[in-house]
């Protein structure tokens, strides 16, 4: 606190800086306020977040991520936090502890809880480093709360991290002179603090209210103080005030940040990223840090006071991981494992016994089972658990909402129920499958509904419908014509969808009325809406006869036909009804993902479904899949690892997008479903000779406009030079006649004039060097491009006659277009999976986007994230969500089917592990709906019995002849009736609770970054009908 006895001045307040709330890490919510673009920096310091949440609901935590040309600081105040870097450096601060790391010239550390009950309550704030210290050697160091100094007096309590304040003096050595000070103040206390004039700095308060100098105190906040002034003052209100004081000398370098990468220039950004890309960031030599003889650092000795308890905690953490993880982590490193427990390879605990011995472990337990029987008859079990929430909790209903233990509505056609009706079948479940075929043969009114959507209710229900009735034909041949009948009766309901001027459908039908309509958004029909309702509708042609049903669906295809881009065979994913042309209004994106995706699928599926028999069908498809490989194609490329396959989406500019949605996952398995089916799409070797010689061509195209462009700019600069001679003679004239002139007057030659003959000179020389460095430039003489032509047709038939005798390796340089079909699948399948196994939930997310590894991709998230997919992709949080959707292990399944490689099974387990430990829904999960809906009951059961007395002492009152006697009893029991009292047998009032249901069910996720993941209460139709029925692998049989 500084002397009030000479005179100080005050700083005011120059901006206040409101807390922006975000995700950062694995899903870590926190609170920032400097690096926002509120307050992007402030020299030198560049980033401030504050972490404040339950533990548990943080205990992903902030996995391997990297730093260069900075320092990181963090403070804890409650919970423990764990440090471990890429230089061996390992830590555990709890409360009141500090981290303090340099980063350097590069490190990849992680920074994870250790507990998981409590509170986690911290900051972490980013501070520059100069230029010449950028590239210095990275250091890590902690300090825990007894480290920490404390000054006290008149009412401040100041914890002195760095610097100085009230006579004490912080351990933490700064690069660059500052304060770091966490400052808590008594109600009513005024505190001073000396900070140089010339030093910028900042409060953060993180507790309580006052003023922080000429301003009111409000948390989340960041108040940055104006540099007229040498004292900074806050004052607490009666609720006291608690803030961070940071302040410091400026360096005055320029900055350029780019995520987690923090330099003086773009280019030694785009190093810095190409190092990481590569695995150089960190040099060989940076072995983990010991104390140098270096003033700085040699200043303060210290050593951690971690106990023997907590180091057993962070090297195990055998006490708060699953059983399977802590035996099985060994072998796998991904942090599906670490966090989850989920790992590749038979745990330990399954051979010792002590996986059995902990029956409430369940994830062990499915951990140990290995025979195809165990694992059916476990995802068996998941298929009676999802559909004994439904049947109590949503009977009749589109949805279960499980954890509420409620039906939610969409079409209004039970869809969770005739959804469900194959898999309940294929699984065994013939009495489940009974009870709901039976129910929809009575109750399902298909004309009940007014608006819903067409390709909606054709692939769910309609589809529902269809596949029972052919599953059921020779088992329940009464149930199956029954079934038959309410499809035929909803077909005839859809098909007016088509009656447009154009004949593309409309998106919408009223089943009512029979009249199609559009979105309220816009005149459009997306692409899978218009056509991937055919495979349906063919189907039902065949078993009712009518014709209709096939040729109006299949004829929308004549539309498209004129629409593909460039010939390609791909389509944008919008169309106009009214005219049957593509429409960009809403956006023309090429893309395999949402609302495009079922078309590509369903021309391999409708040509199988036709008997192979209409041909157009096929070749449709395999010209789609073929642009799919020149076009959309691509290959992530860390550095040490081969990468990841994946297919890009193309705006209507034809820019690419590295977006990748779940749903894409459907094509390995629809391209080894062609490959089973003898459907190649790779390109044949004339198609290969081709594109080289178009390729040349193309080449040879951009050689001889470069060559124009060169002697153009030569040409240029030769005007230049004779212009500038010109001018030149014209100057050294006008110069001889002043200077004679100047000679008669008797003065001194001008000084401009010969300013300007030594500059015409200077621009002369000038142009002839840059004539001279044109003509050094130039391009040797350009081949013809009919003889590169040949020639690089001919190289390419000898690459493909060499290629046709060679097994295919999959080199990061390897053309897409010449992977052979099932090659590819597995290679789609693969990355696929990996969605799933580098996220700590283990399960993929929606949506994620893939790394450009030629340039700084635009979407590396520009803040402090953790990169779950290794270098490879990202996932932003909006796209964090996991609706339980089956792309993937329908892939497996059909993989499995068509190979036998056991790794799709195993992979198909993992996801269901993952499924069981997050999505599963148990009675307990509703423990606080089941309490509060018990109390609300028991609250009218006592109003009831109330209302009883009353209406029982108006009748006596009635009786013994009081005038107002009929009335006031007559009132009293219509209280009665409408409290409605409560069996004594069922007290409080559960049987009126459905969320106090032992049912269950499964959960969509809201982010798959967090670990527990949030939740979302519903359970997608889908689940039940198709993630389940494919997951369900048993002995393998070989497609039909």
């Amino acid at each position: 606190m500084s002397s009030t006895a000479g005179q100080v001045l005050v700083r005011p307040i120059k901006a206040v800086v409101r807390g922006q709330k975000m995700m950062e890490g694995a899903g870590v919510r926190i609170c920032r306020t400097l690096g926002t673009p509120a307050l992007k920096n402030l020299d030198p310091f560049l980033m401030l977040d504050e972490l404040k949440m339950p533990a548990h609901e943080a205990a992903a935590g902030f996995p391997d991520h990297p730093h260069r040309g900075f320092e990181t600081c963090s403070i804890m105040l409650h919970g423990k936090m764990e440090h471990a870097d890429s230089m061996g450096n390992k830590g555990v601060i709890g409360d009141g502890g500090v981290q303090w790391m340099t980063a350097g010239r590069g490190v990849i550390h992680s920074e994870m809880p250790v507990v998981t009950s409590g509170d986690l309550h911290g900051f972490q704030l980013w501070i520059n480093l100069p230029a010449k210290d950028k590239m210095m050697k990275p250091r890590y160091q902690d300090y825990q709360a007894g480290d920490i100094p404390v000054a006290e007096k008149d009412g401040a309590s100041v914890r002195v991290m760095a610097g100085d304040s009230m006579g004490t003096h912080g351990p933490i050595k700064l690069r660059n002179p500052g304060l770091l000070l966490d400052v808590r103040l008594a109600p009513g206390t005024t505190w001073q603090q000396a900070v140089p004039t010339e030093w910028n700095g900042f409060a953060y308060v993180y507790e309580g209210a006052g003023r922080v100098g000429d301003k009111a105190a409000q948390v989340e906040h960041a108040y940055v103080f104006h540099n007229e002034g040498d004292t900074v003052q806050a004052t607490a209100s009666e609720a006291g005030l608690k803030f961070l004081l940071v302040c410091g000398k400026p360096i005055g370098e320029q900055i350029v940040q780019y995520g987690p990468f923090v330099m003086n220039h773009e280019l030694e950004i785009r190093q810095a990223f190409m190092d990481y890309q590569e695995g150089k960031l960190q040099r060989p030599e940076d072995n983990p840090w010991v104390d140098e003889k270096d003033e700085l650092c040699s200043a303060v000795e210290h050593t951690s006071e971690v106990s023997g308890a907590e180091i057993n905690a962070v090297e195990g953490q055998t006490a708060d991981r699953p059983a399977a993880a802590a035996a099985a982590a060994a072998h796998d490193d991904s942090v599906r494992c670490r966090l989850s427990g989920i790992c590749e390879g038979e745990p330990t605990s399954c051979q010792d016994g002590s996986a059995a011995a902990n029956p409430a472990d369940e994830d062990a337990r499915l951990a140990c089972l290995t025979s195809d029987a165990e694992r059916a008859a476990a995802v068996q079990e998941a298929a009676r658990h999802a559909w004994g929430g439904y049947r109590d909790c949503a009977w009749g209903h589109d949805e279960l909402l499980p954890i509420s233990c409620t039906g939610g509505h969409w079409l209004n056609l039970s869809l969770t129920m005739v959804d469900s009706l194959d898999t309940l079948y294929l699984l065994g479940m013939h009495r489940e499958f009974e009870e709901a075929a039976r129910w929809l043969a009575d109750h399902l009114d298909v004309g009940a509904p007014a608006e819903v959507n067409l390709f909606e209710t054709t692939i769910r229900i309609l589809g529902g419908l269809l596949s029972a009735q052919a599953l059921s034909a020779d088992s329940h041949p009464g149930l199956s014509r029954m079934l038959a009948e309410k499809a035929a009766e909803l077909g005839a309901r859809l098909l007016p969808a088509f009656d447009s001027p154009s004949g593309v459908p409309y998106s919408d039908v009223n089943l009512r009325t029979g009249k199609g309509s559009m979105p309220a958004w816009g005149q459009i029909s997306s692409l899978s809406e218009i056509s991937s309702v055919s495979l349906e509708f063919t189907y039902l042609a065949r078993i009712t006869g009518h014709r209709a049903f096939e040729d109006t669906p299949l004829a929308v295809h004549d539309r498209l036909e004129g629409a593909h881009t460039d010939g390609g065979g791909l389509l944008g994913q919008y169309f106009n009804p009214i005219t049957g042309k593509a429409t960009r209004a809403h956006g023309s994106t090429i893309t395999l993902g949402a609302r495009s995706d079922s078309y590509y699928e369903y021309l391999l599926k409708q040509w199988l479904l036709t008997g192979k028999q209409t041909d157009w069908l096929r070749e449709r498809y395999v010209k789609a899949m073929k642009s799919v490989r020149s076009r959309l194609l691509r290959r992530t490329a860390p550095a040490g690892r081969p990468g990841l396959w994946y297919v890009a989406e193309q705006s209507r500019q034809g820019k690419l997008s590295r977006k990748f949605d779940h749903l894409v996952c459907f094509l390995p398995g629809l391209l080894a479903l062609g490959d089973f089916h003898r459907v190649s799409t790779v390109r044949t070797l004339q198609e290969a000779a081709a594109d080289s010689a178009a390729e040349a061509l193309e080449a040879a195209k951009a050689a001889a406009r470069a060559a124009e462009a060169a002697a153009a700019e030569a040409a240029a600069a030769a005007a230049a030079v004779a212009a500038a001679e010109a001018a030149a003679k014209s100057a050294a004239g006008s110069a001889e006649s002043g200077a004679e002139g100047s000679e008669a007057g008797g003065g001194d030659a001008s000084p401009s004039l010969q300013q300007q003959q030594e500059q015409l000179a200077q621009q002369a020389e000038q142009a002839r060097q840059a004539q001279q460095a044109q003509q050094a430039h130039r391009q040797p003489e350009q081949q013809h491009p009919r003889q590169q032509h040949a020639e690089q047709a001919e190289h390419a038939q000898q690459q493909s006659d060499h290629a046709r005798h060679a097994k295919p390796q999959l080199g990061a340089g390897q053309d897409g277009r010449d992977i052979p079909d099932l090659q590819l699948a597995a290679e789609l399948a693969l990355t696929c999976y990996e969605l799933y196994r580098r996220t700590p939930a283990g399960l993929a997310p929606e949506i994620v986007h893939f790394a450009n590894n030629t340039e700084i991709p635009l979407d590396f998230p520009n803040k402090h994230v953790h990169d779950v997919g290794q270098g490879d992709f990202s996932i932003k949080p909006n796209d964090a969500h996991n609706l339980l959707r089956p792309e993937s292990v329908e892939s497996f399944y059909i993989l499995w089917k068509a190979t036998g490689d056991p790794r799709y099974k195993q992979w198909a387990w993992q996801v269901f592990r993952a499924l069981e430990k997050w999505a599963r829904v148990r009675a307990s999960d509703r423990g606080h709906a089941c309490a509060a809906c018990q109390a609300e009951a028991a609250e009218r059961c006592a109003a009831a019995a109330e209302a009883e007395k009353a209406a029982a002492a108006a009748s006596e009152g009635g009786s013994a002849g009081s005038e107002g006697g009929e009335p006031a009893a007559a009132a009293a029991a219509a209280a009665a009736g409408e409290a409605s009292g409560c069996p004594p047998e069922l007290p409080g009032g559960k049987e009126r609770c459905s969320s106090c249901s032992s049912s269950g069910g499964y959960t969509s996720l809201e982010s798959v970054l967090s670990v527990p993941p949030p939740r979302r209460d519903k359970m997608e139709s889908f689940f039940v009908a198709e993630t389940l029925k494919y997951l369900c692998c048993r002995k393998r049989k070989r497609f039909s």
